[in-house]
């Protein structure tokens, strides 16, 4: 009796944890122009989202001030793989939203929605150098220090900083994206 009521509690959490990992929420593991990029050619006509799952056909990309102009319907490529076609200006600064807390139409086949993500990129164009590198030494400076989630998440925050090129940056948008993606492969 005892080995029937240690296997069905076995069996139960084996499929608690089974169902658990069957209905997580859908994540974009990759976009084209790529997250934070700075110099994307303005002659790029279509947006592409790549999931991590197969996707229902709905979408939410809600309008915002920043958003490219779209120029048709976008489609599914196949069920992970949306093409979102644009038209983009050059040295614009572009946000694109999948899903928000209001608007989950990206969902799995399990009907599980995508937590909201953002696409932020920039095209290439006449940026004029407005970066102050003793700005970003300051940034260097207190950031590690300051940032109360530093010691939390056990990140080399200098080391993801230099990785990531911020020193680099021409322009202050260029150097703000760049943090973005340092804090977004940080998931913060």
């Amino acid at each position: 009796m005892r080995k029937t009521i240690l296997a069905t509690i076995i069996t139960l959490i084996y499929l608690c944890s089974f169902a658990q990992t069957q209905v997580t929420a859908p994540k974009i593991i990759g976009t084209i122009p790529t997250y934070g990029d700075c110099n994307v050619n303005s002659s790029l006509k279509e947006i592409i989202f790549k999931f991590d799952q197969d996707m229902l056909p709905g979408m939410s990309i809600p309008n915002n001030k920043n958003m490219p102009k779209i120029t048709g319907r976008p489609t599914w490529i196949n069920k992970r793989t949306l093409s979102v076609p644009v038209e983009l200006d050059s040295n614009r600064f572009y946000v694109l939203n999948c899903n928000t807390w209001k608007f989950r139409n990206f969902r799995n086949v399990n009907g599980i929605p995508l937590n909201p993500d953002v696409l932020l990129f920039q095209t290439e164009g006449d940026n004029q150098s407005d970066f102050s590198k003793e700005t970003y030494q300051e940034f260097l400076r207190v950031f590690p220090k300051m940032y109360s989630y530093a010691s939390l998440k056990q990140e080399d925050w200098v080391k993801l900083i230099k990785q990531n090129k911020l020193e680099d940056s021409k322009t202050n948008i260029e150097f703000s994206l760049k943090l973005m993606t340092v804090l977004k492969k940080a998931q913060d």
